[in-house]
């Protein structure tokens, strides 16, 4: 069940992705965030109604899934066109926010007791920031210029370009990694009888490791370049998950989130930035929206596949496939 509920963030946008693209290469980063965060709004108010039902539940995280598609791919549209500084620290310092986000949402995980968090403080928090989103949205658009004119090529000619495929290909792992540690480590951790409080820590680490990485993803990438980052962030990752299945104790999955945490947290960016430099300016929307695309085709495939496994097999059993597939990525990496 809690890879149906994952996909289900992922679903809908699958079918959305590169519509949203185009739409953001036509008019703009403010519109789309505008409806982007209203979705946001919506989803809240329908997870809130509906947290203890599982079809409102599947509702509200399509429902999300959109919001932060049209979201994400305004906000990473608007930081590619930006032209201050490198494109590895400009999304380092976005993806940093994001981290953020991220490290601020598990610790209200602690608010419970047991292994049974309280779900009505996080979605309210949810709506609050969903809410700050929606009003921020204008603010980006006095700063942004309105894009009018039609953009050309296609989405089939960005993807003919073999360093594009393979940024999108990495986009995609280091995404389906993000996403098995925060669904699967409170798995992992409810099976060995650690206590959810615990676990919204450990989840907390990992983010706090990320936002560390990533104020300094810049200067790395300039003085050891793009690939050798890369290749040691996925490596590490790869690693920490391995570790993570063999030996689940709190100190061992501590260390891990924030290997794991620091690992993929420097790939994002670097990821982000491939995907920008490669794409023509006038297409950048449209690449934005496919890396998003093969994000979500793997947070859609890779956790409904990986739940089936754990049904029989365990979390760690989870873990450690994602592990071999860190260790592709890392293969194909080393070739970017």
């Amino acid at each position: 069940m809690l890879g149906v509920l994952s996909a289900s963030f992922a679903l809908a946008p699958l079918m959305l992705a590169l519509p949203v693209g185009r739409a953001v290469d036509r008019v703009g980063e403010r519109s789309i965030l505008v409806v982007g965060a209203s979705v946001m709004i919506l989803s809240c108010l329908i997870l809130l109604a509906g947290r203890h039902d599982i079809a409102w539940l599947v509702a509200g995280l399509i429902l999300a899934g959109v919001g932060h598609l049209l979201c994400v791919t305004g906000e990473q549209t608007a930081v590619a066109a930006m032209t201050t500084g490198s494109s590895d620290s400009r999304f380092g310092a976005y993806t940093f926010a994001t981290s953020l986000g991220q490290a601020v949402g598990p610790l209200l995980m602690t608010l419970g007791s047991g292994s049974a968090p309280s779900i009505a403080p996080v979605l309210t928090c949810a709506l609050a920031f969903s809410s700050l989103t929606f009003v921020t949205s204008f603010a980006l658009g006095r700063r942004q210029r309105e894009v009018s004119t039609r953009p050309g090529g296609s989405a089939s000619s960005l993807l003919r370009e073999r360093k594009f495929r393979r940024a999108v290909l990495l986009s995609a792992i280091v995404m389906a990694a993000v996403d098995i540690t925060l669904v699967f480590l409170p798995a992992l951790g409810r099976e060995v009888g650690i206590s959810a409080a615990f676990i919204g820590w450990v989840l907390g680490a990992r983010a706090v490791a990320s936002m560390a990485v990533r104020t300094v993803t810049g200067r790395l990438v300039s003085a050891l370049g793009r690939r050798a980052v890369l290749t040691a962030g996925i490596l590490s990752a790869a690693i920490a998950f391995v570790s993570v299945a063999i030996w689940p104790t709190p100190s061992v999955l501590l260390i891990g989130a924030i290997a794991a945490g620091a690992g993929l947290g420097v790939c994002q960016p670097i990821t982000m930035s491939l995907v920008a430099d490669i794409a023509p300016k006038n297409q950048r929307g449209t690449a934005m929206s496919l890396r998003l695309l093969g994000n979500r085709l793997s947070v859609v495939l890779v956790p409904g596949v990986m739940g089936a496994v754990t049904a029989s097999a365990g979390a760690s059993s989870v873990l450690s496939a994602t592990a071999v597939l860190l260790f592709i990525g890392f293969a194909a990496s080393v070739r970017q």
